[in-house]
């Protein structure tokens, strides 16, 4: 008899909506430190790259961003949080990356992706088949100078949560420890 409701923002914004109350908890990437928050759970996440199965890296074990590198890519728009991350990437394995397409959503990134019109970063977390991309493979990012995300459950510090967002964050955090210790 309880109803969630789920919303999707950039990092900064999920810290600002938790720090305001307007929702219980957050599951975010890459979290700053705040002084009015705590988290509760926290797993690391390697990157992978998405293409269509006919792609020439989809039968790769694992790619390096170098090997990428002759190919589009599809960005998230500088707006977004995983923009300066992947900034970063290609900044630290030095890599110009060629823009095919860049979009203020995840969702059309993947689609993009899974059409063929570029490569699209994604968290690790979709690693294997995804039944919503069936002609899509997700292969994993193995450099050495390309570090992991932090995915990280929030609270504000002192907030008392009900009982059923104390359950659902129960929930989540035995996800994300179950998955830091793969």
């Amino acid at each position: 008899q309880v109803t969630f409701e789920l919303l999707v923002a950039a990092s900064p914004r999920l810290v600002e909506m938790v720090m305001a109350d307007e929702v219980d908890l957050v599951i975010a990437y890459n979290v700053a430190p705040h002084a009015g928050l705590q988290v509760q759970a926290r797993c690391l996440v390697g990157s992978c790259i998405m293409v269509p199965r006919q792609h020439p890296l989809a039968s790769k074990s694992s790619v390096r961003l170098a090997d990428c590198a002759p190919y589009g890519f599809i960005m998230p728009h500088e707006s977004m949080a995983l923009r300066p991350t992947i900034d970063r990437m290609f900044a630290s394995v030095g890599i110009q990356p060629r823009i095919a397409l860049t979009t203020d959503s995840y969702e059309m990134m993947r689609s993009a992706a899974s059409a063929g019109l570029g490569i699209a970063i994604v968290s690790q977390y979709l690693h294997g088949l995804d039944p919503n991309y069936p002609h899509a493979v997700f292969v994993p990012i193995r450099d050495t100078r390309v570090k992991k995300q932090a995915v990280s459950c929030c609270v504000r510090k002192g907030r008392h949560l009900s009982v059923a967002s104390l359950t659902l964050l129960e929930s989540v955090a035995a996800v994300l420890q179950a998955r830091s210790e793969r």
